[in-house]
């Protein structure tokens, strides 16, 4: 039997469902779409690129030589830093 919640701790007008002025409320927010297109194509672009990169300067060119754990942390840094920056740069929705 779970207990009602103190009037301190029920949720009032400050934790109310956000108001959307430009966007339905069933719409994905712009930064959530944005850090999500980001990081599809930053896994289908920027990183293979950055691999490419790293194998000629590190590892002589030629047949991509970069070392699996080395290709998953560029991934990692490469997908987490262009998925940041694109959901920081998106513009914000003004909640009421």
């Amino acid at each position: 039997m779970t207990k009602p919640l103190p009037s301190s701790e029920t949720p009032g007008p400050d934790h109310a469902a956000p108001e959307y002025e430009t966007v339905s409320a069933s719409a994905i927010e712009p930064k959530t779409s944005r850090a999500t297109a980001a990081a599809g194509g930053s896994a289908a672009v920027i990183v293979p690129f950055v691999t490419y990169l790293v194998d000629a300067v590190f590892y002589g060119g030629g047949d991509v030589d970069v070392p699996l754990p080395v290709v998953g942390f560029i991934g990692l840094i490469v997908t987490g830093a262009s998925t940041f920056a694109a959901s920081y740069y998106a513009r914000h929705v003004q909640r009421a």
